[in-house]
């Protein structure tokens, strides 16, 4: 477990540090599949730990199959839950998420949000976004037009298919397991996940 555990530690410090690199990096330089593993690393790595050790402690048995079924249901998970996150940093309200509004869009997060919207936008708008992004002093007229474009170009809707079929994934996973009240509660956990609202 200290080998694992370590593993888990130097996983999440290097999540942490992607993500504030990301922010410093050209979006061209970056791709999906990069900020996926960024989020994973940041979130998923320890969901996946705390459902490895869990379902081993559970099973008394680090060698069954249903440890690892648990552990990538719980991975899976963490990566909903960190695009689910993302989300809502650029939608949800201040009272929600006890930060300020739009402090994602200042702080220029890469996010599966930007990076599909940035796919998808003209060059006026790209202009316009990528002008936002990343100013600590945009102000609140302007942060709500980069809501409305991550909006409009399909950033939010896209992500929030992403996280639910992470959550899909995760949940084929979980039916590995036999039925329990356990497994309910670990399914009622995963959706919940993806829609909530803080």
């Amino acid at each position: 477990v200290d080998t694992l555990a370590t593993r888990v530690q130097l996983m999440l410090v290097e999540g942490e540090t992607l993500d504030i690199q990301f922010a410093k990096r050209e979006i061209v330089s970056l791709s999906e599949p990069l900020v996926v593993d960024m989020l994973w690393k940041k979130t998923g790595a320890l969901y996946e730990f705390a459902g490895e050790a869990g379902a081993t402690i559970g099973l008394q048995n680090a060698d069954s199959p249903l440890v690892a079924e648990i552990a990538t249901f719980c991975s899976k998970c963490g990566t909903a839950f960190q695009l689910q996150d993302d989300i809502l940093g650029v939608v949800g309200s201040e009272a929600q998420l006890g930060k300020a509004v739009g402090a994602d869009i200042r702080e220029g997060k890469k996010t599966v949000i930007v990076y599909r919207a940035l796919q998808n936008a003209n060059d006026a708008q790209r202009a316009e976004l990528l002008g936002i992004l990343g100013d600590l002093h945009a102000s609140p007229d302007q942060v709500a037009r980069a809501t409305t474009l991550l909006r409009d170009l399909d950033g939010i809707n896209y992500t929030q298919g992403l996280a639910r079929r992470y959550v899909s994934e995760a949940l084929d996973h979980l039916a590995q397991v036999p039925p329990s009240a356990n497994r309910e509660l670990l399914q009622l956990w995963a959706e919940y996940l993806i829609d909530r609202q803080f």
